[in-house]
């Protein structure tokens, strides 16, 4: 199994050892920490009353929009610390949904539930169904907000797929499984959705851990009903896998609740890591046997602390979606391998196979065009509407991977022959 990234690094404050060359008790606080956040003050209200506004970018692109000071308009977001940076996410975030959408001829139904062109519930022809990411940085139309803060809305944005899928006649619908004004079970809003489509034809993109409610979702149609997907396809799509302790892009389909004694050896490990990198920080020479128990224990019961926090949000969803932690069925796996390809994040060229599937249930991996998880939708786009569109038209996925290789090795090859006639003296 591919290693896609270290476990997530549990709080570390309070946690005490005492140092060999010192002596003296160290605050590891200090090793994951980051410093103390900007003191309260007023809040502001809206995106303007924190000071910035939204313009054209300078690409001139529908889609391309750049956060600016209002004070000073060639001037972009300033970091001012991460409370001022999230009450300017959230405004960002909200502009997006509530203004940006607008723009693009999307509109508010279902009481917010979703964002979808006119009449897209009803298509009895292709649509593509848009699912974000979890919060902060997922939102209806929003792939990554950092982008949309300090880049452009062009890569961080829903609005050029938005474009794309119109310009193929296809309905558009954006989920909204992140409020903030009421709690959502993820998934079931994901079915729920899907249910009230008519369309025949459903394509699916979804970023991040909404490859996670993609994937629930076609474990939890019927087989009749999940013959309406026609193709998924993930960026950067990645879930949790207990037997692995690690964040998985091929078997996301394998998601369910860890039992007590997966979630111990869970925090076992993650302990031992976090033990490691905190004696590397801090450059101890040795620590005796009792002192590194000590630490070792302090350690594993934070890091238990958080994987039981994430085991009982599970437990939550599965309570009320049980179908999207149930073991699929092995027709249901090899349909899932059949329709869905993860574009990932990866330094090599866009479309390059970075894994083939091992058994049915696992997705086909291949490049994004870019290593940064937040910026995989934007740099995949071409790949995703190129598969989406021979999905439609029928094309089995295996050919059109294969026809994503053969691309790249031939443009690999012009490149080659490029630099030969370059050379000097050739």
């Amino acid at each position: 199994m591919m290693n896609t990234r270290p476990p997530k690094k549990p709080r570390t404050e309070g946690l005490h050892v005492e140092g060999p060359r010192t002596g003296k008790t160290l605050d590891l606080s200090s090793v994951m920490v980051g410093g103390g956040g900007d003191p309260d003050d007023e809040a502001p209200l809206s995106l303007e009353d924190a000071g910035y506004q939204f313009v054209r970018g300078p690409t001139g692109t529908p889609s391309d929009f750049v956060l600016r000071s209002i004070d000073d308009p060639t001037k972009p977001f300033k970091w001012k610390g991460q409370k001022d940076y999230d009450v300017v996410g959230a405004f960002v975030s909200d502009w997006i949904a509530d203004e940006g959408l607008a723009m693009f001829g999307l509109e508010s139904t279902f009481g917010g539930a979703i964002f979808s062109t006119p009449g897209a519930c009803f298509e009895q022809g292709p649509v593509l169904l848009l699912i974000h990411g979890s919060p902060p940085g997922g939102s209806p139309g929003v792939w990554g907000r950092s982008l949309c803060i300090n880049g452009t809305t062009h890569t961080g944005a829903m609005f050029d797929y938005i474009l794309r899928a119109k310009e193929h006649g296809w309905g558009v619908i954006i989920t909204n499984h992140n409020s903030r004004k009421k709690p959502i079970f993820p998934h079931e809003h994901i079915h729920k959705i899907f249910q009230a489509m008519a369309s025949q034809k459903v394509l699916i993109v979804a970023h991040s851990y909404g490859g996670s409610l993609a994937t629930g979702l076609v474990k939890m149609l019927a087989p009749a009903e999940r013959q309406r997907i026609v193709g998924v396809a993930l960026t950067d799509g990645m879930t949790w896998v207990p037997d692995t302790n690690d964040q998985t892009q091929e078997r996301i389909i394998d998601e369910r609740v860890p039992d007590g004694d997966e979630l111990d050896m869970c925090a076992q490990e993650d302990a031992y890591c976090m033990v490691l990198e905190i004696m590397q920080k801090n450059d101890f020479e040795k620590l005796d046997s009792d002192a590194m128990k000590d630490l070792h224990q302090q350690v594993y019961e934070r890091c238990r602390e958080g994987l039981s926090r994430r085991k009982r949000r599970l437990e939550r969803l599965a309570k009320r979606t049980p179908g999207a932690f149930s073991t699929a069925d092995g027709a249901t796996r090899g349909f899932y391998t059949e329709v869905t390809v993860n574009f990932v994040a990866s330094k090599k060229p866009i479309g390059k196979m970075v894994r083939t599937p091992k058994q049915p249930g696992e997705a086909t991996l291949v490049s994004s065009g870019h290593p940064n998880h937040p910026a995989t939708t934007h740099a995949a786009t071409e790949g995703v509407f190129r598969f989406l569109t021979e999905r439609l038209g029928g094309k089995p996925t295996n050919d059109i991977v294969e026809e994503f290789r053969t691309a790249w090795s031939r443009n690999r090859a012009v490149k080659k022959q490029n630099r030969a006639v370059k050379k000097p003296g050739s």
